[in-house]
């Protein structure tokens, strides 16, 4: 162990990389008594249960009932305990036999978990593994979403949904205001069968998604414009989409729209006129596409290289002439020009844990308090190894770590992130072998999406464990080292109950966007949903058709769908193929995609 000279003291102190990953980076959950007296009322910070694999599909819990528990409680049952409907997954929730969020309070997971009484009856032989009722567990823990062919909610074809964006630029948007309006969708998955409690789900993440990509100082809502409330107004303004300097060319949105495969722009009738009125070929492109791409969620063509999430909130990236953590720092709204000072001032606190749960290793963090009220900014630091430099609780302030995230207040209260590299440039994904997302499927960890994720409620608290184990083992570090020591982590109570606060701060700003519970995280959500394997009527409500129509339509797609009668197909298969299908399925239609021949 080094002397710390007060030269290394300014130099060192902040060999700051760190990755906070999957989000996680800070990661206990509250006390139950924190809470915080704002105006907008008490609101209490919870922080979901680490995650330890991605949320399951509806459709896995549904096979789970299905494969256990329908000879008894089925619609062709006995209906034992009057309960007839098991496999429907949006009714055991309606009848109370589900609690949404809690399984501990859910019925059925009672049953499947009670020994003395369980379900199926201790005499049946077919019985669900320990894997399936954790899977049950967690498809509750997620939300208890009934997925997709749930309700019946009526189809609404492209006709009628342009014609609606129509009429309410033309009637609702004065004509100053037309060519900064666009619309965000969510009709496909109306026709897909999704209920209304899923669906609001998905109506918030895209009220925290286009608030997420702001740099605007005030919260925007969209707005909905019909009555199924899957049709949202947006202006460019109210997030500075409309002057990004990363975005010249061709503006933030229709760059965006290049990108997206299911962002379609469409002709004739109604369509021209909303082209004309919005200023733009694609004036709406579907929400999960739309956030998927831009705040930086795989999907097929959409190279991370490109810093879509970095650009769209003008940080530091790939090509910019300075893509350092400290050139990060310096902007405005996180104003941080000199670290050593700010630990010298005392406005800097350090967190050093042995296991974060997302990190394979240990883990430190610091957090500044910010250069204004109620703002603040973490570092965390990763790494691939616990030896050498890499071990924390020898090397507390001279650690050389592997990769970094960092975690900052937007202007309007909602949090930003960055992810780093060993040379301390911004990168869009962290190495797996120092942090995976299990929610990705490729275990890699997104700037965007998976810090989203992890971070549902905000910073998540943890308790420093070096401090304690220091103070018996003071006399290893050498003066210089202890003074620094002593001014990082000399108030661990103190550090927990600002993170506590920073929590809930970010938590009052999710409730203005209407946003009343953090979990299951939205953004996330609607990420998973979207890229999961998509059935045959799935599809038909993504091409605008009725799983009729489109089942009588296959035979003119040259076998291109043909898996789709007997399985499924990849989101990935599906963006390829997308935008040159609907010329073929939609002849008939009043509008079509653009250089589509009519029939």
């Amino acid at each position: 162990m080094s002397d710390q000279s007060s030269t290394r003291l300014a130099a060192s102190s902040f060999l700051l990389h760190v990755v906070v990953a999957s989000g996680c980076a800070m990661g206990a959950p509250l006390d139950d008594d924190a809470t915080d007296t704002g105006e907008l009322g008490s609101t209490t910070a919870v922080e979901p249960e680490l995650p330890d694999a991605p949320a399951p599909l509806p459709e896995e819990a549904r096979a789970v009932f299905a494969s256990y528990c329908v000879d008894c409680h089925g619609p062709d049952s006995p209906g034992s305990g009057n309960i007839r409907i098991i496999d429907d997954l949006a009714a055991i929730v309606e009848r109370g036999l589900v609690v949404a969020g809690d399984p501990a309070a859910s019925k059925i997971y009672q049953r499947l978990t009670d020994e003395a009484n369980p379900m199926p009856p201790a005499g049946v032989a077919a019985r669900p593994s320990a894997a399936e009722i954790e899977l049950v567990r967690r498809w509750i823990t997620a939300g208890a979403l009934p997925g997709e062919q749930a309700c019946d909610n009526g189809f609404v074809g492209f006709d009628d949904m342009i014609a609606a964006m129509s009429r309410d630029i033309f009637e609702q948007v004065d004509d100053a205001d037309r060519i900064h309006t666009r619309y965000l969708t969510l009709t496909h998955l109306h026709n897909a069968g999704m209920c209304d409690r899923e669906l609001d789900l998905y109506r918030t993440a895209i009220a925290k998604g286009v608030n997420s990509l702001s740099l605007q100082p005030t919260l925007a809502e969209p707005v909905a414009i019909d009555e199924r409330r899957t049709i949202f107004r947006i202006d460019l303004r109210d997030y500075g989409w409309d002057a990004n300097p990363n975005f010249v060319t061709s503006d933030l949105w229709d760059t965006v729209a290049a990108f997206n495969p299911f962002a379609v722009g469409f002709e004739r009738g109604p369509a021209d006129d909303l082209r004309a009125l919005a200023g733009s070929a694609f004036a709406f492109q579907p929400a999960d596409s739309f956030l998927q791409v831009a705040a930086g969620g795989a999907l097929a063509g959409v190279d991370p290289d490109l810093n879509l999430y970095y650009k769209i909130l003008q940080l530091p990236h790939a090509g910019a002439p300075d893509n350092s953590v400290a050139a990060l720092e310096r902007l405005p709204f996180i104003g941080l020009t000199d670290r050593a000072a700010a630990v010298t001032a005392g406005e800097v606190s350090r967190v050093i844990v042995q296991d974060s749960g997302v990190s394979q290793n240990n883990r430190a963090f610091d957090r500044y308090s910010g250069p204004s009220f109620g703002s603040y900014y973490y570092r965390s630091f990763d790494f691939a190894g616990e030896s050498g430099a890499a071990n924390l609780f020898t090397n507390p302030t001279d650690f050389v770590a592997d990769g970094g995230e960092m975690i900052f207040t937007l202007p309007n209260g909602l949090q930003g992130y960055a992810i780093s590299n060993a040379a301390d440039e911004l990168i869009p994904d962290a190495p797996t072998n120092v942090v995976k997302d299990l929610g990705q499927r490729d275990a890699v960890v997104r700037v965007g999406v998976s810090c989203m994720s992890c971070h549902s409620a905000g910073i998540i608290t943890r308790a420093d464990e070096f401090y304690a184990f220091y103070q018996g083992v003071e006399n290893n570090f050498q003066q210089g080292e202890r003074d620094l020591i002593d001014l990082l982590f000399a108030d661990p109570d103190g550090a927990v109950a600002d993170q506590g606060a920073d929590a809930r701060q970010f938590q009052d700003r999710l409730l203005r966007l209407g946003v009343t519970s953090p979990t299951p995280e939205p953004i996330y959500g609607l990420s998973l949903q979207f890229e999961a394997n998509l059935g045959l009527e799935r599809v038909a409500a993504e091409v605008g058709m009725t799983p009729r129509e489109f089942s009588f339509e296959l035979g003119a797609l040259d076998g291109v769908f043909d898996k789709l009668r007997a399985g499924t197909m990849t989101r990935d298969e599906l963006a390829g193929l997308y935008r040159a299908s609907l010329c073929v399925l939609l002849p008939g239609e009043d509008v079509l995609p653009a250089g589509c021949t009519p029939a």
